[in-house]
């Protein structure tokens, strides 16, 4: 499923990030999106053809959306 509503071009580590953000998680304890682990999730996208993972780049990403509110 793709949500053109947030969709934009920019960062991919920004997508990964809200992925990361806590309002994300949908209550589920696991810090990627409530369901696995960060390890987990920044492997299967760069399986997937995804741009090599930074993960301080997701981690800023991560803190600012938290830091504005969303």
């Amino acid at each position: 499923m793709l949500d053109w509503e947030t969709s934009h071009l920019g960062d991919a580590m920004e997508d990964l990030g809200y992925l990361c953000m806590r309002s994300w998680r949908f209550g589920g304890a696991a810090p990627a999106a409530g369901v696995g682990s960060r390890d987990a999730l920044f492997a299967a996208y760069e399986a997937a053809g995804g741009a090599a993972v930074v993960p301080e780049a997701v981690r800023f990403w991560e803190r600012w959306a938290r830091s504005n509110g969303r």
